[in-house]
Order: C-alpha cells, then structure tokens, then sequence
C-alpha cells in the first residue's frame, strides 16, 4: 500500500506536470498579475499538487472576489476562472466618505466618492464596518430591507437610474429618481411596486429633467400609483 502511494506521489510531481501556462478567465476588477502571483509562489508545484484551498484563501483577500474555480489541462496547463462581485450601490458614511457595496450588502471598498451613477443609500445606522463582510446596521431589518433592494433594482434594470434610497424611515422608503421623490413605502409588496415603478417611470417622456412626485402607496392594481409633476 505504501509502495502504491509512493509512486502516485512520485508520478504527480514529476516535472512533466509543472505548471507552465495559466490562463485566467472572468476577471475585469482583479488583476491577471494578482492570480498569477498567488498561483507561481509555490514554487515546483505541479498541476496536481499546487494548494488549491490556500491559493483561494489567499485571492479572498480581495473582497471582490466571489469565488475562483480551477481546471487542470494536460500536462501544464491551470485554468483559472474568477467569479467576481459587482458593485451594485453605496452607503453613505460619515465624513462624506462611501461604502462601495455588492447586490448582498458585502462591503468591497471605502472611498471619498463614487465612481458609477448607482444608488447612494443614505439613513442606515451602523457603529463599524467591516472590508469584505457584509455592513451590519444597527437593525437586522434594515439589512434585510437594503439587500431586497438592491436585488429589486437589478433585477428591474432601475440599478442606473436610482440616484438615492431613503432609510431612516423603514415603513416609508423614499426613492430619488433624478428630480422625482417617488414615496416607496413599506418593504411589502416591493417586487410588485419596483415592476410598476419601472413601467411607469419609462412613461413619463422626459422623467430625467421633470421635477415630481410619485405615490407608491396604493393598496389595489389600478391605484398602485399615482404621479404629480412639481413646478
């Protein structure tokens, strides 16, 4: 038995299977560099016996990695695909500064400003924050209530046209849709009420310069919204 074990060992550390090519796969945010570093450190590891748990481990270092898988490709070749996160919104923060944050409230960075038109959510409680693990408001409830959100917004393609997301009062969220303060309320209902915000917002010709406000509130189909323009 020891014999048999010798030589697998033997035979999957020959040379013949050091890693000489990895092509890396679905990364835009992470560089090749980063994943090529993590692999080519363990020096004369072979397709076979690099520590794949500690190359992932340390590529999770980067929150915005979600996830990397391998594939082995005969006799040297690694391919690499990454999973990544993808910013879907910010959290205000104190000193005008912004947690960049993922469609599940994972915090990936922290920055002065923001980079890309996405939701800036503003009136969340929270003491600290951790990089790479999910913001904890001082309510579980606000999490659950900014994570459904977030979802919603993706989902609806509205990711881009949300400049803010109201919270300090959950049981009436109001939304920023460039001038129009639509009065969301409540998180009930909020797949129904997002479908409609959007193909009501996509009939107002010119709902990027119109000064308005849009009720959300209604309880029935026909009353689910009712818009006013602002002079």
């Amino acid at each position: 038995m020891l014999f048999i074990a010798g030589s697998v060992y033997f035979f999957i550390s020959l040379p013949l299977f050091n890693i000489e090519e990895i092509e890396i796969n679905g990364n835009s945010i992470i560089e090749k560099e980063a994943i090529v570093n993590a692999i080519t450190q363990n020096k004369n590891k072979t397709i076979f016996t690099l520590p794949y748990s500690e190359v992932r481990r340390e590529l999770k270092k980067n929150p915005y990695l979600q996830d990397v898988s391998f594939i082995r490709i005969f006799p040297d070749k690694l391919s690499v695909t990454v999973t990544e996160r993808v910013l879907s919104g910010y959290v205000q923060y104190m000193n005008g500064e912004y947690l960049y944050i993922d469609e599940e409230g994972i915090v990936l960075e922290i920055a002065p400003d923001y980079i890309e038109r996405l939701p800036v959510v503003v009136g969340i409680r929270f003491n600290s924050f951790s990089i790479g693990a999910p913001i904890l408001p001082d309510n579980s409830q606000t999490f659950t209530t900014l994570v459904e959100l977030q979802y919603l917004f993706n989902k609806y393609e509205l990711e881009s046209e949300i400049i803010k997301v109201d919270l300090r009062d959950e049981s009436n969220i109001h939304l920023y849709i460039y001038n129009i303060d639509v009065e969301f309320g409540d998180i009930a209902n909020a797949d129904e009420k997002t479908r409609a915000l959007k193909e009501i917002l996509f009939n107002i010709p010119d709902y990027e310069i119109v000064n308005g406000f849009l009720d959300m509130n209604g309880t029935g189909r026909n009353e689910l919204a009712r818009f006013r323009r602002l002079t």
